[in-house]
């Protein structure tokens, strides 16, 4: 087996968030194929049983300690005979460059999205400087996975990479099974009956794009719906809400607000629709992709969407321009009366993670390759 490092600068044990479980899960199938090492931030939780995880590095906020670790980041490479680093996100490419240089064995770059290009929608100040190192850093790397076409044609074209160096390697699912009863019991416990239709989002909601869209659903969908539905409610999950948002929330008639849930799945399994006014396109939309596999048909903006394959999602999502708020109402209300179609067999052969982890692990073992005295 080819054994990597993976170069973590953010707490990702336990896997709570999107992005957290898209690191974890991507390395649960990949140690299927490759011995896997991961260095991690030091403020994440024990992993579970099975896992080599050494919590030796600082997070992004304290990044600038990161080159006070790098004898123990040695001793790592000697001890476990690295042949491959992977630096998750464009954060830590620069460690990887300098192992690199030190023992002359190849790095990866595994981006979860084009980070100054997301910087730049949300108006954060400084994108033009982590463009530019961004732009570097992936010029350095000897191969760079992106999570969607999209982000890798934006690299090609921005960053000036070289297309044999580049590979698409996506967010993926695990296919799970929600029994009726346990959506039953769900929603017994909520409190909902069985007449009421129920619309879901789920999102991190101290991220911008997430809190925009929640409040496109108060002040836009949710009078609409209310006009045309006498039994209906959009339950939003999600943690780190600012309180005045959780508060708003908590008092607005036909939203249940839950937070963080543990289980999401059957919660994807209960709603009738799932809703996602997200207006930032940036990545890939990992709350779509999870509601898809659960069987959820999603109504969404374009930007929404954006990094999926809509070819293999065949009628579970159904899209709308951004903004356009009516047609979105329109067309959950048009989704939540017909039956439940199934999800297409071919989005589960693009997007289960040891079909994605297997193509990623091709690539891995030949960058090592080239490499190899």
């Amino acid at each position: 087996m080819t054994r990597v490092l993976a170069l973590v600068t953010f707490k990702v044990f336990p896997p709570q968030m999107g992005g957290q479980k898209g690191v974890v899960l991507f390395y649960k199938h990949l140690k299927g194929f490759l011995a896997i090492c991961m260095a991690v931030s030091k403020n994440n939780a024990p992993p579970p049983t099975g896992w080599d995880v050494q919590p030796v590095l600082f997070d992004n906020r304290k990044m600038f300690q990161n080159p006070f670790v790098f004898k123990k980041l040695k001793k790592l490479i000697r001890e476990k005979k690295i042949q491959v680093i992977v630096a998750e996100h464009s954060y830590a490419g620069w460690m990887a460059l300098v192992l690199k240089k030190m023992f002359q064995i190849p790095f990866v770059i595994h981006s979860h999205n084009i980070e100054a290009r997301r910087f730049q929608q949300m108006g954060r100040p400084g994108w033009q400087a982590y463009h530019a190192y961004e732009k570097w850093i992936h010029q350095k790397a000897d191969h760079n996975f992106f999570i969607s076409k999209e982000d890798e044609a934006y690299a090609l074209q921005h960053f000036r990479l070289q297309s044999a160096k580049c590979s698409v390697i996506t967010y993926g699912v695990e296919q799970t099974l929600v029994t009726v009863a346990q959506v039953k019991q769900l929603k017994e416990k909520l409190g909902l009956t069985e007449s009421e239709t129920i619309f879901y989002f789920n999102g991190t909601l101290d991220y911008k794009p997430n809190v925009d869209a929640v409040q496109v659903m108060i002040n836009h969908i949710l009078p609409m719906l209310q006009k045309d539905l006498p039994s209906f409610k959009i339950i939003i999950t999600g943690n780190r809400a600012p309180h005045a948002l959780e508060q708003q929330l908590k008092g607005t008639k036909n939203i249940l607000y839950l937070g963080f849930v543990e289980d999401i799945q059957p919660y994807y399994a209960m709603a009738h629709v799932f809703l996602n006014p997200v207006q930032n396109n940036s990545g890939i939309k990992t709350k779509v992709v999870e509601a898809i596999a659960a069987g959820c048909t999603v109504i969404s903006t374009e930007s929404g969407a954006a990094g999926l394959n809509h070819k293999v999602c065949g009628d579970k999502l159904r899209l709308v321009k951004d903004g356009d708020w009516a047609t979105m109402v329109q067309l959950a209300l048009q989704a939540a009366k017909q039956p439940n179609a199934p999800t297409p067999k071919a989005f589960y052969d693009s997007y289960l993670w040891n079909n994605i982890a297997q193509q990623a692990a091709l690539q891995i073992e030949a960058v090592a390759r080239q490499y190899a005295h």
